[in-house]
């Protein structure tokens, strides 16, 4: 979920993701989305990277919300 306006997501760790510079730039506008409830990539023209798990470290939980936000408003999927 994005932190700036008009969305207002928080600043906190389940609130974070650190792609790669080339994702990110797929991740922000919503051409990469990751599922909530499977936490797998889609990407909208690149097949090799959908199905893809994002690797994460230890304690770090995305929050399924803010995961849906970005599919829901950010993707508009």
């Amino acid at each position: 979920m994005p932190t700036a306006a008009p969305h207002g997501g928080p600043v906190a760790a389940e609130n974070a993701l650190v792609p790669y510079p080339n994702h990110r730039a797929d991740f922000e506008p919503g051409t990469v989305t990751v599922d909530p409830r499977t936490l797998t990539a889609d990407h909208a023209y690149d097949s090799e990277m959908s199905g893809r798990t994002p690797l994460t470290v230890d304690d770090h939980e995305v929050g399924v919300q803010h995961l849906a936000y970005h599919d829901d408003v950010v993707a508009d999927r």
